[in-house]
């Protein structure tokens, strides 16, 4: 194999380096690593929650019950909360990193971060 030729212990694609960059251009956020757990690939995304938006003023639990996903990180200016409480309320320009589908994701960013 190419591996053992060149004495290589990781090979990668293009197209497997290069998906992450297509599904972030699909849901209209970063994503940051996608990954595959039990036959389900799976991304973590990042995300500006937009002024307006539903998701401004939307709790941690609703936002991971309507949307099949789960916020693993919050940020809000400085401060950085991993695994922020249920009832944490999100804010405009907080930052939130989540583990979820593409699906899941794209749901987020379309029907709950646009405006009005």
């Amino acid at each position: 194999s190419m591996a053992d030729r060149f004495d290589i212990s990781a090979v990668f694609s293009a197209s497997m380096l290069a998906a992450p960059a297509f599904a972030g251009a699909a849901t209209g956020a970063e994503i940051l690593q996608t990954f595959k757990v039990a036959d389900q690939v799976m991304v973590m995304g990042r995300v500006v929650v937009e002024a307006g938006s539903r998701l401004d003023g939307m709790s941690i639990a609703d936002v991971e019950n309507r949307v099949d996903l789960s916020v693993v990180l919050r940020q809000t200016g400085d401060q950085v909360d991993v695994h922020p409480e249920q009832e944490t309320r999100l804010r405009r320009s907080d930052v939130i990193a989540i583990v979820g589908t593409l699906t899941s994701l794209k749901t987020l960013t379309t029907q709950y971060n646009r405006k009005g």
